[in-house]
């Protein structure tokens, strides 16, 4: 009788029958139901995206538009700007060349470009190619630089001894698009070839990738390339180009075409049953070479995030207005790539849902990481142009018309400061323009509307021992404060 009761209590404690496991296309099916319904709620105009599954295409389309005014929707031909998602192919460029033997990974920069000079003379001596590509020479970012005076690539040289570090040469990751040009620039002196030729012979060609490019020329010339909007999901950004920076960022490239660098990456460098990359190659440029978040255990390659803990292989793109994102599980033969055209963390958050469900069957919601790109995808209304600010201070408001005039930095270029109507000062750094408040004493802040958006700089004004203003010291953001010399006066003989 003992026995008999304690049956019940025994198959209560029985495991229950394990569920079935979810199929590749199971997997798909809910995968896209969260997509569109996550896209529009973050009110995403078009997106193109392909997944790779067990080293198999498992799907590849377009969602939504790629020009909202004319209906115009998103197909796997639409030509995107994949941003920094460029930094790979200037690494396979780089590898190839090591292959050949024409560089080496700690070939120091100067023995290639011996005009190559920085604000940091040791930096200048030994910075290396590996050094350029893994971000850890320690030049702040400088992005306002994009913004500024336009510039042709091999003025960025000239450009580099008048950029500040943030911290000492080695000292740590910092991402920087000015030393990834300088690595192209590097490629291009050996080769005596231009870099966008390199990527085209090099890498476009081989893999058939026909509808991919290195210029800006090229991608408006393209008959169905992409709108781009801002994160309202309706305003529009207009075109612009970063050929200047063109290794760090300026390839565009259609969904079939980044299906075919995917599977590649994801085949350990093999597409077809071809060779594109040799194992060494592939290995190298996945490697961890610099630490870039030791907490989490996140590393940079050649043109690549490594993620140790999850073991995958990632990058972000994002240009004015669009946006990419490419993660890769080789060893699960397992990628995904989503192009977007706005300026979104949208395809962050959606590959982060693919790998947890596709990698680790986790259906588990990311409630806050979906909230933070949805508000930050539907802002509040349009922020109101800064307000004119009336200088109150007498002394300042004596000493106006001596701050009037313009100003320059031999990499930023020029800000002007004028006199505007009742007792005012503008400031203008090219297309951010706005009034002037002033703080205290020489300090005054810029109040700046641009396509962007409306940015503050702080800035103070230099003088002289005779009290003559010398310049001005502006505090751009990714930099230390700039000092921009006041042009002189010319006075005209009577």
């Amino acid at each position: 009788m003992l026995l008999l009761l304690l049956i019940p209590s025994l198959a209560i404690c029985q495991p229950p029958s394990p569920r079935p496991h979810p199929t590749a296309q199971t997997k798909l099916e809910y995968f896209l139901k969260l997509t569109d319904t996550l896209r529009l709620r973050a009110r995403n105009p078009g997106m193109a995206m392909a997944i790779i599954d067990n080293n198999q295409l498992l799907y590849q389309g377009g969602l939504g538009y790629r020009n909202l005014d004319k209906q115009l929707p998103v197909t796997t031909n639409t030509l995107f700007e994949i941003g920094s998602c460029t930094k790979a192919f200037t690494g396979v460029v780089a590898a190839q060349l090591v292959q050949e033997k024409a560089l080496a990974w700690d070939d120091k920069v100067v023995q290639h470009l011996p005009e190559f000079k920085l604000a940091d003379p040791y930096a200048t001596a030994n910075a290396t190619l590996t050094d350029l590509l893994t971000h850890r020479v320690g030049v702040y970012q400088h992005y306002y630089l994009q913004y500024g005076p336009r510039f042709s690539r091999n003025e960025v040289l000239k450009m580099l001894p008048f950029l500040s570090f943030n911290g000492t040469f080695r000292e740590k990751f910092i991402y920087n698009n000015l030393l990834y040009t300088a690595a192209g620039i590097l490629e291009e002196r050996v080769t005596h070839t231009p870099w966008q030729d390199l990527v085209k012979t090099r890498i476009f060609a081989p893999l058939g990738m026909t509808q991919s490019f290195a210029t800006f020329e090229e991608f408006q010339r393209y008959g169905e390339n992409t709108v781009s909007y801002r994160n309202d999901g309706y305003t529009v950004i207009p075109p612009s180009s970063i050929d200047a920076a063109a290794p760090a960022g300026a390839i565009s490239s259609t969904l079939n075409d980044m299906t075919k660098w995917l599977t590649m990456l994801v085949n350990k460098g093999t597409l077809d049953g071809k060779e594109f990359l040799t194992p060494r190659q592939f290995a190298h440029l996945t490697s961890p070479l610099t630490v870039r978040n030791a907490a989490e255990e996140i590393f940079y390659g050649i043109g690549w995030d490594i993620d140790a803990r999850r073991n995958t292989i990632y990058h972000d793109g994002r240009t004015g207005g669009q946006s990419a994102r490419i993660v890769l599980a080789p060893q699960s033969g397992f990628g995904i790539v989503i192009m977007c055209n706005q300026q979104t963390e949208l395809q962050n958050l959606l590959t982060r849902y693919a790998t947890n469900i596709f990698l680790d069957n986790n259906y588990e919601k990311l409630a806050d990481f979906e909230q933070y790109v949805i508000d930050k995808n539907n802002p509040p209304a349009a922020a109101q142009a800064p307000k004119a600010s009336l200088i109150q201070d007498p002394q300042v408001l004596k000493k106006a018309s001596r701050y009037v005039g313009t100003y320059s930095h031999p990499a930023y270029g020029t800000i002007t400061i004028s006199k505007a109507p009742k007792n005012q000062l503008a400031f203008a750094y090219y297309d951010f323009k706005g009034p002037v408040k002033h703080n205290a004493g020489l300090s005054f802040t810029a109040l700046t509307t641009h396509f962007t958006g409306n940015d503050t700089f702080d800035f103070r004004i230099l003088e002289g021992p005779a009290q003559e203003v010398t310049g001005i010291e502006v505090q751009f953001p990714y930099s230390q404060p700039l000092v921009f010399t006041k042009a002189a006066t010319l006075v005209l003989p009577n």
